[in-house]
């Protein structure tokens, strides 16, 4: 439960991991091509997508979260 409460996170830091890629004006430094930009945003989507389906589907395997009043009434200390 704690990975599907983190994969935004995890999601936001990807995207915006592009903002930190040279942008022209220096010559001396290399630029990153648009091709490939769209290819990385559309890329992590994908693995983002899948990372969720795959998360969501072993929780829902294992029965789903527990709650505070099922984990009360399992564990009475």
């Amino acid at each position: 439960m704690d990975a599907l409460r983190l994969l935004p996170v995890l999601g936001v830091m990807l995207f915006m991991l592009p903002l930190f890629w040279p942008a022209g004006g220096d010559a001396a430094v290399a630029t990153v091509p648009m091709s490939r930009a769209v290819t990385y945003v559309f890329g992590v989507w994908a693995v983002l997508i899948a990372a969720a389906l795959l998360l969501w589907r072993a929780l829902w395997l294992t029965g789903g979260p527990v709650t505070d009043g099922e984990a009360a009434q399992e564990d009475p200390l």
